[in-house]
């Protein structure tokens, strides 16, 4: 029974976690690119949000023929879920990260 332990345990230790050295190597092959589109998401939500919530106004003013009433609902609508999006994504992430850590020094203020 042993012997059929050995593959698998084998196939175990080539899936362990990457060292510190494989991990700077896969920063080093990031694109210069990445700092800038780290957020892009954030913009593309905010763009989106409003563009289909107007859009979807401009097709309930059509249907119901109420001109300008739901374009500008979906035009607000969609600027404050915008907004949340930014909040949430900058705001409240940042609230939740861990304050210490590794990367991340202690500032002379902060007790140890």
């Amino acid at each position: 029974m042993a012997g059929f332990f050995k593959p698998l345990a084998g196939a175990l230790r080539r899936h362990e976690r990457p060292s510190v050295q494989a991990k700077d190597d896969e920063e080093s092959k990031r694109s210069p690119l990445a700092p800038y589109l780290k957020y892009s998401h954030v913009g593309l939500q905010f763009f989106l949000s409003i563009g289909l919530f107007t859009g979807a106004g401009i097709l309930l003013d059509k249907r119901l023929e109420t001109l300008p009433l739901f374009t500008l609902v979906g035009l607000v609508l969609g600027f404050g879920g915008g907004l949340y999006s930014l909040y949430r994504e900058f705001v409240l992430r940042r609230e939740t990260r861990p304050k210490s850590g590794p990367g991340r020094s202690k500032s002379p203020s902060e007790p140890s």
